[in-house]
């Protein structure tokens, strides 16, 4: 038998991991958007796109990465803090 505790904080520890792991899978499809982006640049760059497009695209790209990891981020953190609060109200 287990008790109710101890339910709370394996609920709470499965819980964590599928948010977790449903942001790492949003995280990792969004950069894989970045990357895409990148490579189209290139792609622009080598037939002579004009510099302003590519340089505005790179900015995007840049820009879409670094708030994927800046929210991806203070999401896991977010976590942290629930699972934290969590398993301190199992106790």
């Amino acid at each position: 038998p287990v008790s109710g505790d101890a339910r709370e904080a394996v609920t709470a520890i499965i819980r964590f991991g599928i948010h977790t792991a449903v942001g790492v899978v949003l995280f990792v499809m969004i950069a894989l958007i970045a990357v895409v982006l990148h490579k189209f640049v290139g792609w622009l760059e080598s037939i002579g796109a004009p510099y302003y497009v590519t340089s505005s695209l790179k900015v995007m790209e840049v820009g879409l990465f670094v708030v994927d990891v800046a929210l991806f981020t203070l999401f896991v953190a977010k976590e942290v803090v629930i699972l934290v609060l969590r398993m301190m109200r199992s106790h």
